[in-house]
């Protein structure tokens, strides 16, 4: 499959994985929602990682010949669990989902017709708590693809749960990694590859904010900080871009925690950003507000 495949375009069958665990308050809104968002011939395919809780009998409830659930005896952990359900794709599209958000009835409709010329394809998404949805005065500015790498390499752009790519793309690239960020890893290692990834300002999914997630964990940071093969991709994808060794990356890491004030070595990486960048207008204007966030 090479990107854009003539032929293809919005009748692409697309496989959409989703792991779950523990997510019996939110999984039934989940995989309905995705459902109602998927032709006849796309398939979800849903892996439970060893759940104590009510995960599974919720799913089974769901009587869709396109829904495949795959009860696993062992937790493996969110990149575990999605190589898992990798190998049993056999469309040439792959998209991801999560238990607690919402797939919204245009996502894949859409998606599929502005997948020529890209490699991998985000969009940008509505957030919302258990609660309410919640509102920004941020306006969702779409990422090129000539863009992308320099927006990586501030913070990770985009919801992993907006994704949608070709199948194998995804495999030659190497699939998942166990790190503490297994969605930026793998964004790093394709741009690293010389793939096109893009982002679309329209929203495509609800997503959830709560206590709850991985990122939320007070261990994060510290985890963050000792994930060798990440900083690996992130330095490599810094030399590639910005021509320079990522110095910077441990206090910018800190950064996305709120943890401290700008350094000099976070200036000076604002500063290569800026001089590197070749967006106008409201790419500039994204960029910017993007540095600003984490004080550079």
């Amino acid at each position: 499959m090479t990107r854009g495949s003539p032929g293809l375009g919005p009748a692409a069958p697309v496989s959409v994985l989703m792991p779950t665990y523990n997510a019996e308050r939110t999984v039934a809104v989940a995989v309905s929602s995705t459902l109602k968002a998927l032709t006849a011939v796309d398939r979800l395919y849903v892996r439970d990682d060893a759940s104590t809780d009510g995960t599974v009998a919720i799913i089974k409830q769901h009587a869709d010949p396109r829904l495949v659930l795959i009860e696993g005896e062992e937790n493996l952990g969110v990149a575990g669990g999605l190589n898992r359900l990798l190998e049993q794709v056999r469309t040439p599209l792959v998209a991801r989902m999560d238990a607690d958000d919402v797939c919204l009835p245009w996502r894949f409709h859409w998606c599929k017709k502005q997948m020529s010329g890209v490699d991998v394809l985000f969009t940008s998404s509505a957030a919302m708590t258990d609660d309410r949805a919640l509102t920004t005065r941020n306006i969702p500015f779409p990422i090129s693809t000539e863009l992308f790498a320099m927006h990586l390499l501030i913070a990770n752009p985009v919801t992993h749960s907006t994704m949608l790519g070709w199948t194998d793309i995804i495999r030659q690239t190497g699939a998942y990694r166990v790190t503490v960020a297994e969605d930026y890893d793998l964004w790093l290692r394709l741009i690293l590859s010389g793939r096109r990834l893009r982002r679309l300002a329209l929203p495509t999914l609800r997503y959830r904010y709560h206590p709850g997630q991985l990122t939320a964990g007070a261990t994060w940071l510290e985890r963050l900080l000792q994930d060798r093969p990440l900083a690996e991709s992130y330095d490599a994808v810094a030399h590639k871009t910005l021509g320079s060794q990522a110095f910077w990356l441990r206090d910018l890491m800190c950064a996305w925690s709120g943890d401290g004030p700008p350094s000099d070595s976070l200036r000076h990486f604002g500063q290569l950003v800026r001089a590197a960048s070749v967006a106008r207008g409201p790419n500039k204007l994204l960029l910017e507000r993007r540095l600003r966030k984490f004080g550079l």
